[in-house]
Formats: C-alpha cells, structure tokens, sequence
C-alpha cells in the first residue's frame, strides 16, 4: 500500500509554534478588515454543510460555501523563511487584512461572508489577528460516525487523499484535536462549539443560541434553509437539500465490527470525557488490564502507576499506541502516539 503524505503536519506544528507565545489581548491593531466574516471549520462531514447552509438561509448572509482564500496563501507561504517577522509586520499584516477582505467581498460586498472551509481550522490564530470581527463556529460530531463517513466518501482532489486510508484518517483527527484544543486555550471565547446531534435533536434552539453569537436576529428561514436553493459543491449536496434529520446520528454503530479504529476511540472517547478527573476513573475503566476484541487484534490496556501512562498496545496487528497521561492524580491528557 502506497504511504499518503500528510501535507498538513508542518502546518500543525508551524501554527503552535508561531502563537505559543502571543497574547491576543495585547494586540490592538485598529487598521485592519473590520467587516464580519463568519467561519465553519471542523472534520469534514461533521456538519460545516449543514451550518453553512442553514447561515445563508438568514437574509443577512451570503454563503460562498468551501473557499480557498485562505488556504492558498497560508499552504505557499507558512513555511516559507521569516514568514513569521514578515506576517506580523503591522503594515505588510494591514495589507493583508484588506485584500483578503476584497477577495471575499468579490463574492458579495453587501452581506456577512460565511467560509465553511473546514480546514480553515488551521489557521484560527491567523484569522483572529487579519478580521478582529470574524465569528469562528466549529462544528463537533461523534468522532466515530464522522469517521464512517469521511472514509465512504469520495472526495477528490490530492489534499483530500488522506480520507481513503484508515490510518491517515486517524492521523489526522488526532492533528485536528490537537490543534483546536490549542486554539481553544488560547482564545477559547472567540470559538463557538455547535455539536452536531445537538443541533439534530433540538434545531430550533441551537441555532438562535449560534445566531446570538454571530449578533444576529432570529429568522424563520433558518430553520427551513432546505427551501433555498443555495449552491453546493461539497459531497453533502444531497443531504443539505433536506430538513434536518437524524439517520446519521449513531450510524457507526452498524459498522462497529469492520473500523480499524473502533476499539482504540472506545478507550479514547471515554478517557477524554473525563480530562480532568480523577485517576481512579481509569482504573475502573480499565480494570488493570482489559482486553478489547477488534476482528483479529487485542488492544491490552495496561496500568502503569510508575510513568502515570498507560497504553492501548497493539496485539496480532501493528497500530498507534494510545497514550494517556495522568498529573498528580488526574487525567490530563489521551492521545494517539
């Protein structure tokens, strides 16, 4: 099987690298795009469609569905040398701000953007810095079933290789969390959470507490954004024609015998459902050692007190190891090594 490069890595470790340090706070640059701009980033198929197309619903919106104003710029240039002493020179960041705002203002100058590209999550930093008056809504599905559905679609296009292979898959959700609980830490108001089967189960109410955050009014035609006929070119096309409804809630189950990563995201779900507990959570989750059937590999779970991890270590097959680390007594950390 042919290795798929994972061309987002350096841009992971660019973005926490550049912003370790910045105090958002402390910049008050006043000269910059101060129209709203609102952005939807999460997984693909974990719901960005939905939000955005619910958005252009409002009057007040103009959806231009997955742009890639911001992705061609920062994939040319992130790595580039002193990209950093260059993008946060106050005039060449100046400039930037305003051309970016006319590149999206070509689609519409009239309305508030909505840019649902969901690998914008990359460059959450970068945007709060070039539109201080942007919204970020990041959209949060049950990681299993987003996984179904990323590796049943076919989406096309080199960037998007990655979703055909079920260990890249994983690769990159783990870069995904990684990044957004980075963000979220550091400008965690600035990001609103929508969860997906929250929004399935209570449309009405979850999308004027989204409408709040954006400072914008109710409007019925949100709720029955199904009667537009708004653009698409994403492969939720079909589903985004109808009203919301619930048959993708839960539908990994049906599958749960044949993910390579069903057994390992039990363990990890349910550790990082309660970061920040007590240690003695794990311990009656694990028993010491617990073994988890997943066709015909064994993931053994063993307690280390000494090193205060405790790993998912593969059996018959070759995978990540789940890492899990404990700080005086809590759980601080799950992730896939």
């Amino acid at each position: 099987m042919t290795k798929i490069h994972l061309y987002f890595v350096p841009g992971l470790a660019a973005s926490k690298e550049i912003f370790k340090n910045i105090d958002f706070n402390s910049i008050t640059n006043k000269n910059l795009y101060n129209k709203k701009i609102i952005f939807v980033v999460g997984l693909p198929r974990s719901g960005t469609t939905l939000i955005h197309q619910i958005l252009s619903a409002h009057s007040e919106i103009y959806g231009v569905g997955e742009s890639i104003v911001l992705n061609i710029y920062f994939y040319k240039n992130l790595l580039s040398e002193n990209f950093q002493n260059t993008f946060f020179n106050e005039s060449y960041l100046n400039e930037l701000s305003f051309k970016f705002g006319a590149d999206y203002e070509y689609f519409n100058n009239n309305k508030i953007i909505v840019d649902k590209a969901p690998s914008n999550f990359f460059w959450i930093g970068f945007i709060r810095l070039l539109f201080p008056n942007s919204k970020i809504i990041h959209v949060n599905r049950n990681i299993k079933d987003n996984c179904l559905s990323i590796y049943k679609n076919l989406f096309g296009g080199n960037r998007t290789d990655w979703t055909y292979n079920e260990k890249n898959i994983i690769k990159y959700i783990n870069i995904y969390r990684d990044l957004m609980q980075f963000w979220k830490n550091k400008i965690g108001n600035y990001i609103y959470e929508i969860k997906y089967e929250g929004l399935v189960e209570n449309k009405e109410v979850e999308i004027k507490k989204m409408l709040e955050f954006c400072n914008l009014n109710w409007q019925p035609d949100c709720l029955e954004f199904y009667k537009k006929k708004n653009p698409i070119k994403t492969v939720s096309i079909n589903q985004s024609r109808k009203p919301i409804y619930k048959d993708s809630v839960n539908k990994s189950k049906n599958y749960k015998d044949f993910l390579y990563y069903s057994a390992k995201e039990k363990i990890y779900e349910a550790c990082n459902d309660n970061i920040g507990t007590k240690w003695n959570f794990l311990l009656a989750f694990t028993h010491h050692s617990t073994e988890c059937s997943h066709q015909q590999a064994r993931y053994r779970c063993n307690h280390q007190h000494h090193n205060q991890h405790l790993h998912a270590q593969p059996g018959t097959t070759g995978s990540q190891q789940l890492k899990i680390t404990v700080a005086h007594g809590i759980l601080t950390s799950c992730e896939f090594e």
